[in-house]
This record gives C-alpha cells, structure tokens and sequence, in this order.
C-alpha cells in the first residue's frame, strides 16, 4: 500500500477516536443533560407502551380475558411482556419495574385473584412465561413487535395476537 494512503487512513482513525472521545467526555461533564434526554426517553417509551395496552383492551373480547380463561389471559400477558421488552430496546430504556409497571397492572387485573399489586403481577409473570401458552405469547409477542416496531414494514400489526384470539374453539 502507497505510504500516503496509509498516512491518510491513519490520520482519519485517529480524527474518528479522537471525536467519539470527545463526545463521551462530553456527555459527563453535562450529566443534567444526558439525564433529561434518558427521562425524556423514558416517557416517550412509556406512553407507547401505554397505549398500546390500551389499544388491545379495547380490540380484544373482554369475554376471552376473564377468569379462567387462561389460554387467552397467559397468552395475552406472555405476548405483551414481550412487547414491551421491544419497546425498552427500541427506545433504549432499561426493561426494569418501573417501565414494566403497566404490563404488570394489566397482569395483575387479568391473573390474581385477592393480591392486586405490582409484586403480584411480577411474581405472576415469571410464572406465566414459563408455561407453554405463555412461551407461545413471547414468541408470537417478539415477531409482531419486530414487524410493529419496523418503519419499513407495511402489513398489518398484531396478526398473531389477533389470530390466537379468533381461535374460539381453543381452550389451552
């Protein structure tokens, strides 16, 4: 390789290392700012999170996610904490309590019985997602949210929650 090529390749490393330095310098001496933006992201993810549980309260048969009807309610919740997951990464927020605390309440409305708190709905999640209609509901959670969650993708959203919901004859 030509000396001056590889004078010139150097030298451009060396402006890109140099940037990103800078930038993460930056970033540290202005915490305030790096906090508003994260609060900021925080709420943004929220709301979408939010109203998309308020869109499927108001699309799917409330008669499906009544007590007892677990193949519905597992199903749903599985699919739903997945979404969310989807939602944190895509707009990079933490998947902890407080961004979860919505899926959780809709858990918790949906699957306890007395116990109506947000540790309830975490203890019944865990206990969902590993039964085998709640390991369907995360895998047909993650490939919707992908689609949803994809600018370029032009179908329909949500095909598979709503196909399992069609399903009226199912019952687990």
């Amino acid at each position: 390789m030509d000396p001056t090529v590889l004078m010139i390749l150097t030298i451009v490393v060396l402006m890109v290392v140099i940037s990103r330095s800078l930038e993460r310098v930056r970033k540290r001496e202005n915490p305030i700012v790096g906090k508003a933006e994260r609060i900021a992201d925080f709420k943004k993810a929220s709301e979408k999170l939010v109203s998309t549980i308020n869109m499927f309260q108001l699309d799917l048969d409330p008669s499906k996610l009544a007590a007892g009807r677990e193949h519905f309610t597992h199903y749903y919740c599985a699919y739903l904490h997945e979404i969310g997951k989807a939602i944190s990464r895509h707009d990079q927020v933490e998947f902890d309590v407080a961004f979860r605390a919505p899926i959780l309440r809709e858990v918790t409305r949906l699957c306890a019985t007395d116990d109506k708190n947000i540790k309830t709905g975490d203890s019944l999640i865990d206990k969902i997602l590993t039964t085998p209609i709640g390991e369907q509901g995360c895998e047909d959670g993650k490939i919707d949210a992908a689609q949803a969650l994809d600018s370029n993708y032009t179908g329909p959203y949500w095909q598979r929650l709503e196909k399992h919901f069609d399903q009226d004859s199912q019952e687990g």
